[in-house]
């Protein structure tokens, strides 16, 4: 599992309308995880960070679930799962 981005200010800059990814465009996923997340008193923002390699003909799906639970086990779903069209092959990561 990965840790989400709950601090929108780090990926959205002062874009408050978030439309636009501003921070996330100029500098990159790897600053944006670098950053330190203030996640009290503010209005959550969960997103999935998510490097993929994606080829032709190819689809990704992100399944994001933000709560709580005592265990990854217990959260016991999957996470990444890509389709290749053309021969309906299916890689599942968790």
């Amino acid at each position: 599992m990965t840790k989400p981005i709950v601090d929108p200010a780090i990926v959205f800059g002062n874009e408050t309308s978030y439309s636009f990814p501003e921070l996330f465009i100029s500098r990159g996923l790897d600053a944006v995880l670098r950053e330190k997340q203030h996640e009290t008193n503010k209005i959550p923002c969960p997103l999935t960070p998510l490097y993929a390699l994606q080829y032709p003909r190819e689809s990704v799906e992100i399944f994001s679930a933000i709560g709580y639970v005592t265990s990854e086990r217990m959260a016991g779903f999957t996470v990444l799962r890509t389709e290749k069209s053309s021969t309906r092959s299916k890689r599942r990561y968790q």
